[in-house]
């Protein structure tokens, strides 16, 4: 199949990138794909897949010229920042420096798919919502986030551009390096966290990949008809944070938990508001794995179809722990 346009991607490297570009080689090599990276030693993986690649040296705040083709583009922005490790904030990577990649997409850039979060709805409880429910960021991380999707919406929806606003929760699979390690690392202290019942939107990293390269082609196909919308992302049936510990206690040897961290919504609104770092920090982990974080997916269903939606979400947790249990012992063999 010959692509009637050009793959243009930030954060390339990364998690998710990574595995869009893993899908691209299998399923569509010839795609044209320019990537944006920081530098040639991030990329050692990226360089020995068989694509039709075009690596681009630079940052969101310092974009390489002439960054976006003058042919028939799509952006797939991928590079967020995640965790604040030089105490700066995220604006100026996310928002700022999604502000400078909006101000040099040209006529032909077709549309903008952006990896946001679910996280955008708040630190409450969310159980099946979909995406008519208002945004109300709480965390640093998650008010970047939206301020992020109103500015992309917005500048596309000026130039009458696609802008879709992807919203997973937890994306799980090759090269997790928070998610099950961080349920995982309590486990083994024989933690467990409210009443493991509170179930979460998960997506597998490859079916993530998947489903980002149909929304491209979905873009490229439909220029003329764009729409600006937020999309739910994740299986259509959620698992609970049991599942989720099972699922890892199949393939470890973990002892049975001996403390239970209660994780009441007003304990949580109350750390939130209080003005101490701490209370906060706490406050934003259990809101992440204490309650319920699972939205409706049928709107993302309608654009991607059923196949990838449907799957298993056991098995794709399974296979996430797999992947995370041969990761460790390849470390180990290593060492």
């Amino acid at each position: 199949m010959t692509a009637s346009f050009t793959l243009v991607v930030t954060g390339a490297s990364g998690f998710v990138g990574s595995a869009l570009l893993r899908s691209i080689a299998t399923h569509m090599p010839d795609l044209p794909i320019i990537a944006l990276v920081r530098s040639k030693a991030a990329c050692r993986q990226i360089v020995k897949l068989p694509i039709n690649l075009t690596l681009r040296h630079g940052s969101l705040q310092q974009l390489p010229n002439d960054f976006f083709p003058q042919t028939p583009h799509v952006l797939v922005h991928l590079a967020v920042k995640q965790i604040d490790r030089d105490n700066r904030g995220f604006e100026e990577v996310n928002i700022d420096g999604t502000g400078n990649l909006l101000s040099q997409v040209n006529n032909h850039t077709l549309g903008i798919i952006y990896n946001s979060s679910l996280s955008v709805y708040g630190a409450g409880p969310q159980c099946g919502i979909n995406e008519s429910v208002p945004v109300k960021p709480q965390t640093a991380l998650s008010l970047s986030k939206a301020a992020t999707e109103q500015l992309i919406q917005e500048h596309m929806a000026v130039y009458h551009r696609w802008a879709l606003l992807l919203r997973p929760r937890f994306v799980l699979g090759r090269g997790d390096q928070f998610i099950l390690p961080s349920l995982l690392s309590l486990s083994r202290k024989g933690l467990s966290v409210g009443s493991g019942q509170q179930r979460f939107s998960i997506i597998d990293v490859d079916d993530y990949a998947a489903i980002l390269l149909r929304l491209t082609h979905h873009i490229a196909q439909q220029p003329n008809c764009p729409q600006q919308q937020s999309l739910n992302v994740g299986y259509r049936t959620p698992v609970s944070f049991a599942e989720l510990i099972e699922a890892l206690q199949e393939r470890y040897s973990l002892p049975e938990p001996r403390t239970t961290i209660p994780a009441p919504l007003w304990l949580i609104s109350t750390f939130i508001r209080l003005p101490i770092p701490a209370l906060k920090d706490i406050a934003r982990k259990l809101s992440l794995i204490g309650i319920d974080h699972y939205a409706d997916i049928s709107r993302l269903a309608a654009l991607v179809g059923e196949d990838i939606i449907g799957r298993s979400p056991q098995i794709a947790l399974k296979r996430a722990v797999t992947a995370l249990f041969s990761r460790e012992n390849q470390l180990d063999t290593r060492e």
